[in-house]
């Protein structure tokens, strides 16, 4: 009960089961671990909501969980850009479709804690919410919320009536337009932040004196290594020489006679 899966009845003396007649999907954590359940209608009823999920709990609080991000994180590391729907079969049917960078806020407008914590690892995202009154209500909240966290969004227009998990079932090239925005939205780079005030005609220049600035910074390093690492070893595998034995090296007499010199 207090995982949320049961609750008392008013009507009856025996508790019911909350997700019945509902499609229960797991809800994980970063680390892959279950800490919830939400339910997704086997039928579709005007007196009951689509999706439900399980009540917060020490363990669960839906506003700072994003669903599917414990497996598309990597991905969305690997693609620079993320897609953000509305419910849970919008994103098996996207992953279905070989859409990896694709993760769900739960059923609920994006959070302030969520939209921080996509932003982590990619600063694109690509809304794919219905296109209904609801649906553009919750993507304005969704940009407004990407944008605070320094998350670039984009907007993919549905055709009318359509849906992400409607357009990846039509098979094949279904998810293709999907494809191809995220490409389009990955490689819509802003310049560097540390070049936006630096006139475009300067930037090659300001570009060089980064380079020349790691390339001292490098050099330093190794300068600082073989200082503290002591004399280095001669390739064969011997000791250095010390000076006076390099001088009697080079003169190519032997040691005795050099001293003798020194003494006369």
């Amino acid at each position: 009960m207090r995982a949320g899966l049961i609750k008392a009845s008013e009507r009856a003396k025996e508790p019911f089961d909350v997700f019945r007649a509902r499609l229960m999907i797991p809800i994980y954590n970063l680390r892959s671990r279950p800490i919830a359940f939400g339910g997704r209608l086997l039928a579709d009823s005007d007196d009951a909501p689509k999706y439900i999920n399980s009540p917060d709990t020490p363990i669960f609080h839906k506003g700072r969980i994003v669903y599917g991000l414990n497996w598309s994180r990597h991905a969305i590391r690997r693609h620079e850009v993320f897609y953000v729907v509305e419910g849970f079969m919008d994103l098996v049917s996207l992953v279905a479709a070989d859409v990896e960078n694709v993760v769900a806020p739960l059923g609920t407008a994006l959070t302030e804690h969520q939209a921080r914590l996509l932003g982590r690892y990619a600063k694109r995202a690509l809304l794919l919410y219905d296109s209904d009154k609801a649906g553009l209500t919750a993507t304005f909240k969704a940009a407004d919320e990407l944008l605070r966290a320094g998350v670039h969004p984009s907007v993919a227009t549905l055709p009318p009536g359509e849906d992400p998990d409607s357009i990846a079932r039509k098979g094949g090239s279904g998810a293709g337009p999907i494809h191809r925005c995220g490409d389009r939205c990955a490689r819509s780079q802003d310049p560097d932040p540390r070049e936006a005030r630096i006139p475009r005609h300067d930037r090659r220049e300001a570009a060089g004196r980064r380079r020349a600035d790691a390339h001292r910074t490098r050099r330093r390093r190794r300068s600082v290594t073989r200082h503290l690492s002591g004399p280095r070893r001669q390739r064969d595998g011997r000791a250095p020489l010390d000076p006076r034995a390099r001088a009697a090296a080079a003169d190519g007499r032997p040691p005795a006679a050099q001293a003798a010199d020194r003494g006369n």
